[in-house]
């Protein structure tokens, strides 16, 4: 009775190939002289395909429909073509974020291209389109630590942040329930936030909805989070309950700096794609998390593929190539956008700090290819509870 009507992901072609193959095994694999093993193993083959499928639908991509006659035509365009309809897919918000990045001091923008596409393993992504090739270990992209929202930044020209510590000794409040605040505090008071504004908006439609207690979720939608997460629907509810009631708790301790107006229906959708978004800043930053200019663009690959950048920080790879050759380095990427056209002078970047952030290639990287970035490690043991928080937060499984 199993028919594959699907829908895939058009990235995600290992996942069609391993469907394709599961209704060979069934279709085949059921003549009465097969062991009983033998049926027992195909049994567990499709049930793993099943779980692969609802997997692969929960992936925050644009989708298409398309059925195993079709597979055949999957590809119609050359690969040159591919490239033009990426470069012809970048709209203005697009342009206007890429320039907001370089006003910033971002250097790389030149090879590296935020795409709003279809090709995209989210709809919009990062792009490598440089005619020559990116090498391992060449570094890709270079982000001033001034412009990376994190509390020792945004301190500065948002006192409350400070206040909330002193005044609230007693009160412990979360990284996530301060950079938020800040976040809302920017978008109902753009003047306070040197030019945030445009970078804050462009995360529209980036993240998940605000927590919700699973009293919210239908029965139908337990059992399909709790099928992809790998854990009974009772244990669901309760990491469920558990993520809404730590989100309940960080709205109430900030509730006294959100008094703008709409304040508390923006802060439960900023705070899903703030967590969404942060990385750990390294030991150059006291191990803070924070918020990264053009890094915030990049997707975590799809089950089938690796990441082929790694997220560093400036003192790190001075400590392991030297000062100066690492500098050498980024002033080559400041003459590339130079030669582009996209900087006029390409000495006009500050010293390097120690906390700036460098974006590494670790494989090879050719034109057209999307720059990919792990989230978290495939191999880590999560539990349930981190399970169904991870699956919840970015939409697809970590475990798989």
């Amino acid at each position: 009775t199993f028919e594959l009507q699907q829908y895939y992901c058009t990235s995600t072609y290992a996942a069609v190939y391993t469907a394709y193959v599961g209704t060979y095994l069934i279709s085949t694999n059921t003549d009465q002289f097969l062991s009983l093993s033998t049926r027992h193993h195909t049994l567990r083959t499709m049930t793993n395909i099943v779980r692969f499928a609802i997997a692969c639908s929960m992936l925050p991509c644009n989708v298409h429909a398309f059925t195993l006659s079709s597979m055949k035509n999957t590809r119609t365009t050359p690969i040159i073509q591919d490239i033009q309809n990426l470069e012809s897919s970048r709209t203005k918000k697009d342009l206007s974020i890429e320039r907001w990045y370089r006003d910033q001091g971002v250097i790389g923008t030149s090879c590296i291209n935020l795409c709003t596409s279809e090709k995209s393993v989210a709809g919009r992504g990062l792009f490598w389109n440089c005619k020559k090739d990116a090498q391992k270990g060449e570094i890709l992209a270079f982000v001033p630590s001034k412009c990376i929202a994190t509390k020792s930044n945004l301190i500065q020209n948002y006192p409350s942040l400070q206040s909330m510590e002193n005044e609230n000794s007693n009160v412990s409040i979360s990284w996530q329930a301060k950079l938020t605040t800040y976040v809302n505090h920017c978008l109902g008071n753009p003047n306070d936030c040197e030019n945030r504004k445009e970078w804050i908006q462009s995360w529209s439609g980036g993240g998940p909805g605000s927590p919700k207690p699973a009293s919210t979720y239908s029965s139908d939608e337990i059992e399909h989070i709790a099928a992809v997460a790998d854990v009974a629907e009772d244990i669901a509810r309760e990491a469920i309950d558990s993520r809404y009631e730590t989100y309940m708790n960080d709205w109430n301790s900030v509730t006294a700096y959100n008094k703008d107006a709409n304040a508390s229906e923006r802060f439960g959708d900023l705070y899903s794609i703030i967590l969404s978004r942060t990385a750990s800043l390294g030991p150059e930053w006291e191990y803070q998390r924070g918020i990264i200019p053009f890094h915030d663009m990049i997707n975590h690959p799809p089950l089938h593929q690796l990441p082929n950048i790694e997220l560093f920080s400036f003192g790190h790879v001075r400590e392991q190539i030297g000062y100066v050759h690492t500098c050498d380095m980024i002033r080559t990427l400041a003459k590339n956008e130079f030669d582009a056209g996209v900087r006029k002078d390409f000495y006009q970047y500050s010293e390097p700090q120690d906390g700036d952030i460098l974006l590494v290639a670790r494989e090879k990287i050719i034109k057209g290819d999307e720059i990919w970035l792990s989230y978290k490690n495939h191999k880590e043991n999560f539990d349930a509870r981190e399970r169904i928080w991870l699956l919840l937060q970015y939409g697809f499984p970590f475990h798989k």
